[in-house]
Order: structure tokens, then sequence, then C-alpha cells
């Protein structure tokens, strides 16, 4: 059975799991970050090229966030609506002679596919598919991770409104590491953080101003050879835009490494709570996958904050 294969059989059980947590909630706008438990992210079995001429296929586990928003059908303004880590197997497969671009998504009930009169710009790091309101885009920073996402709408209401609901799912592959060799010295990676969110029905979104980055990122060895090697940072979040009082979150994280690179830590920092978890990727840790999800109170408000960061040394 293909990855691709492996993944739609789990998609049902996944998309039965995901309805029945959601019951009750479909018309309620800012459901919070899933917080608990944080299984942590599955790479590829093997290391794949992640080939955008000339096509490849990867599945991963428990690296896909998901961020919505609502546009109601009587005033047209996007709001924002909720963001969160959306846990399960999700697959891409890309092939040509004829293009086809199909991916496999957690919450979906079957994969989304886009033959090839769909395809858009590509070029060795980034492919477009589709149209902006139903479309996916594939692009590769570095050389080891890959992030696919996908953007749809449909029909939905929110406190009695109908309207528009436009998700945007993102997921993540990404290579494991095959080295053998102990880490011997710290290693920093660079990269952009990416992130989404803000206080569920909030109409700012055409001006805010929502960036993050993240601070002093160190993978570093384990005090003695028995211990665990270590990721630590601080992802820095800002929303300074049409806010009163500018809001500024800071995440710190510290964790060991598990055995395959996958780590994993619950967030309890000043209000906010979530988990901060992914994965050192690349055969020889070239590079880091870094994924955040978390929640709080901000004078009397819900905050929800998910996003990303790739790093390479």
């Amino acid at each position: 059975m293909t990855m691709l294969g492996r993944a739609i059989r789990g998609l049902a059980v996944a998309a039965c799991a995901l309805a029945l947590a959601a019951c009750g909630g479909d018309d309620t706008p800012g459901s919070r970050v899933i917080a608990t438990p944080t299984p942590t992210p599955t790479p590829t079995t093997s290391v794949i090229d992640f080939d955008l001429r000339a096509g490849f296929e990867a599945e991963s586990e428990n690296t896909a966030i998901s961020v919505s928003n609502f546009r109601p059908a009587a005033d047209g303004i996007r709001r924002f609506d909720t963001a969160t880590r959306v846990d399960g197997v999700t697959a891409v497969s890309l092939r040509y002679s004829p293009a086809r671009l199909t991916l496999a998504f957690p919450d979906l009930s079957s994969p989304v596919q886009f033959a090839s009169t769909a395809f858009g710009t590509t070029s060795d790091t980034r492919l477009v598919v589709g149209r902006t309101d139903f479309g996916a885009v594939l692009d590769i920073p570095f050389d080891h991770v890959l992030r696919a996402s996908y953007t749809s709408e449909e029909n939905a209401s929110r406190n009695g409104a109908a309207g528009i609901v436009e998700t945007r799912r993102t997921a993540f592959f990404f290579n494991p590491v095959t080295t053998q060799s102990d880490l011997a010295e710290t290693i920093t990676y660079a990269g952009d953080t990416s992130v989404s969110g803000g206080v569920p029905g909030d109409t700012r979104l055409s001006t805010q101003r929502l960036s993050a980055r993240t601070v002093n990122l160190q993978l570093r060895p384990g005090g003695r050879p028995s211990d665990d090697d270590r990721i630590a940072a601080t992802i820095s979040i800002s929303e300074s835009q049409g806010i009163t009082t500018p809001r500024s979150v800071s995440i710190p994280f510290d964790t060991a490494i598990s055995a395959n690179g996958s780590f994993a830590q619950e967030i309890d920092h000043r209000g906010y709570t979530g988990t901060v978890y992914g994965s050192v990727a690349g055969p020889d840790r070239q590079e880091v996958l870094i994924l955040f999800a978390v929640s709080g109170e901000d004078l009397g408000q819900t905050v929800i904050y998910v996003g990303n960061f790739i790093g390479s040394r």
C-alpha cells in the first residue's frame, strides 16, 4: 500500500473523532487550541527528494495546523474564526504525465485532488495550483522540510448568521535524522517564523500587524553522554495595529529530544497555555521544524495563535 493509501485508510477514523470532539461548537467561533495530549511529529520513513518538478510522495503524522476566517453574508467582512493543531496522518502525492496533486488531511473525509489544468506557477521551491478560494501551495524553504497549504471555502453559520468559512490547512513533511553520530556541539538554526490568529470575531485581518520570531534557537548536546539532547528557544509574537494596547506574547521552551529527533512541550506561561512541538530534520540534523499552538485571555478576550518555524543551520 502506498503512503497516500495508508493515509486515506486512517481518514475516516480521524474525521469521526474530530466530528465528535466538535459537536455543539459549529455555531460558535473561537474554539481554543488543543492542549493535551501532545503527540510528537512522525517523519517520512525514508529520505525523500522533495522535487517539485519531478514529483514525489510523502506522509507525516501530527504535523498539521488549521486556521479559519468567517465572512457573514450580511456584510462580507472577514473575521478571524479559529485556529488549532490537527493531529493525525497527512499525505501528499505529486505526479506528472499527467500532472496531479493529491493532499490528504486528518480532518477531511477524503483527499483533495488537483488535475493538470489547475497547475499554475512552478519553481524549484514553490508550486501553486488552483484558485485563491480553492487551491494549494507547496513550498520548500530549504531542502528537508516541505510545507503544503490547502485553502477552501464552505457555507457555514456563526451565532445564527449565515456566511462563508475560509479554511487554510497546512501540513508539514520532513526527512528523518539518519546519522548515528552523537551531537558533538551546539547547533544554531536560522529561518522564518509564521503566525496566524488573534481574537475570534476580530475584523482587523486586512490591517492586522501580526508577526513572530524565534529567538536564540539552539540544539545542544546533553551534559553527559547518557543525557538526551535538548532544544531551546523563545517564540516572540507581536500584534499591534488597531489595538489600543499592543499585545506581545513570549513562548519560551526548553525540552529534550527523543531518539528519532522529535520533541514536545506543554506551555503554561503568563496566562497562555498550549504546546510547542516539532522535530529535527534531515539526515545530518540540517534543519528543524517547530509548530506551536497557544491560547490565553487578554483584557477579557480569548486570544489564539498557531504557527511554525522552519530553520536551517
